[in-house]
C-alpha cells in the first residue's frame, strides 16, 4: 500500500508537468511521452515479473521506479522548453500566485469531489441489486458506452490551451474565440453521432466479437440504447465543458454535480430496485439527457451569448437524419452479405467512416449558402 501510495503521489506531481505540456501547445510531445511511459511500466513489469521475480512486492517496486523515471523525463524535458538557457528560480512570493486562481481552482476541486462522489455511489447502489454476473455485464456495457467520449475528450484536451489563449487576450479575439468554439464543437457532435448511431446498429455485433460471452450480450442487449443514448449526451457537454474551464466558468458544472447526487440518492436505487438493469440504463440515459438539454441551454444563452437553435438543427438533427439513413443500410447489407459477426462489424466501421464524410460535406454545403449559421 506505501508503494502504491508512492506511485500516486508520484503520478499527481507528474500530472502538473504533463498539464504544462498541454499549455504550451505540446501536446504531441506530452503524448509520445506518456505513452512510452505506459508502454515501458507495464512491459518492464511484466517482463521483470516473469524472470526475474514473482513477487507482487517486486512488481510494485518496478512500478515505483518507472513513475519516478516518467517525473524525471517530464521535468527535464519541460525546463528545456521553457527556459533554454537558464535556470528555473523559485522564490515564496510565488505562492502570491494562489491566491489569483483560488477561485477556479477550488470549483474544479469541488467539481472533482462531487464526481468522485457521483461515481461511487453509482457503484455502490447498482452492486446492491445485482448479481456477479449481472453486475460484470452491466459494467461491461457501461465501458463499451464510454467509448463514444473517447475522440471528443481528446479534441477538447487538445483545444483547451487555444480556448484559454485566445480568452486570455480579451474582446480582441472574443470573435475568433467563439468561432473556434462552433467549428470544434461542430466536428466533435458529428464524430460524437456518428459513434453512438452506429455503435447502437451494430452493437450486438460488438458485443460478440469483444467477449465472446452469449450470457452477457443476452444480459446487456436491450439495454445498450440507454446507455450509448447517455453517453452520446455526455459527449456532447465536453467541448462545452473545456471551453467554460477555458474561460475560468465552473459554477454550472458544480450546480450540475450536486444534482447528480441528489438524483443518483433519490431516483436511481427505485428505479433499480423495480426494473433492474433496465432500470439502471434508463435512469443514466434520463440524468444525461436532462442534464444536457440544461447545460447547453445555460451555456449557449449565458456564455456564448447565442441560441442553440443553428446547432441544435445542423450539427445534431442533420448529422442524425444521415447517419442513421446510412446506419441502416450498411446494416442491411451486412446482413445480406455476410454470417459472421467480425465481417459484419468491418462493413459498419466502413459505413461509419464514410458517414462522417458525407455528414461533413453536408454541413459545409448548407453553411455556405446560409451565412446566419456560421459554425464551420
Amino acid at each position: 500500500i506505501k508503494l502504491m501510495g508512492g506511485s500516486i503521489g508520484i503520478q499527481l506531481v507528474a500530472g502538473l508537468y504533463y498539464g504544462c505540456f498541454l499549455g504550451l501547445e505540446k501536446h504531441v510531445k506530452a503524448n509520445a511521452i506518456h505513452v512510452g511511459w505506459s508502454l515501458f511500466k507495464n512491459v518492464f513489469a511484466i517482463v521483470f515479473v516473469v524472470f526475474v521475480s514473482r513477487s507482487i512486492l517486486t512488481f510494485y517496486i518496478v512500478n515505483l521506479i518507472c513513475d519516478i523515471i516518467y517525473l524525471l523525463v517530464l521535468r527535464i524535458w519541460l525546463v528545456v522548453d521553457l527556459r533554454k538557457d537558464q535556470k528555473l528560480s523559485y522564490s515564496l512570493k510565488d505562492f502570491k500566485l494562489l491566491k489569483k486562481i483560488s477561485k477556479y481552482a477550488l470549483g474544479l476541486m469541488f467539481v472533482s469531489i462531487a464526481y468522485s462522489i457521483n461515481t461511487q455511489l453509482d457503484k455502490i447502489i447498482i452492486s446492491k441489486y445485482f448479481s456477479v454476473i449481472e453486475l460484470g455485464a452491466y459494467n461491461s456495457g457501461c465501458t463499451l458506452a464510454r467509448l463514444i467520449s473517447t475522440i471528443p475528450s481528446a479534441i477538447a484536451l487538445t483545444m483547451f490551451s487555444k480556448f484559454t489563449i485566445l480568452f486570455e487576450k480579451g474582446s480582441i479575439k472574443q470573435d475568433e474565440l467563439i468561432k473556434e468554439y462552433k467549428k470544434i464543437n461542430s466536428l466533435a457532435s458529428m464524430i460524437i453521432i456518428c459513434l453512438s448511431v452506429f455503435m447502437g446498429f451494430y452493437v450486438k455485433e460488438i458485443i460478440i466479437v469483444w467477449t465472446n460471452s452469449q450470457t452477457i450480450l443476452d444480459i446487456i442487449e436491450s439495454e445498450m440504447k440507454w446507455l450509448l443514448l447517455g453517453n452520446m449526451c455526455l459527449a456532447l457537454q465536453v467541448i462545452p465543458y473545456e471551453y467554460m474551464l477555458a474561460c475560468g466558468k465552473t459554477k454550472l458544472n458544480l450546480v450540475l454535480s450536486i444534482v447528480y447526487i441528489a438524483y443518483n440518492i433519490g431516483l436511481l436505487p427505485i428505479l433499480v430496485r423495480n426494473y433492474g438493469i433496465t432500470g439502471a440504463a434508463f435512469s443514466y440515459f434520463i440524468l444525461m439527457a436532462l442534464s444536457t438539454v440544461v447545460y447547453l441551454i445555460v451555456f449557449y444563452a449565458k456564455y456564448l451569448k447565442s441560441n442553440a437553435t443553428s446547432y441544435v438543427l445542423v450539427d445534431l438533427l442533420l448529422s442524425i437524419l444521415i447517419v442513421v439513413s446510412m446506419a441502416i443500410v450498411s446494416k442491411l447489407l451486412s446482413e445480406l452479405l455476410f454470417n459472421k459477426d467480425l465481417f459484419k462489424l468491418m462493413i459498419g466501421v466502413i459505413f461509419g467512416g464514410i458517414s462522417v464524410i458525407v455528414v461533413f460535406i453536408s454541413k459545409r454545403f448548407i453553411f455556405k449558402r446560409s451565412k446566419k449559421w456560421n459554425i464551420c
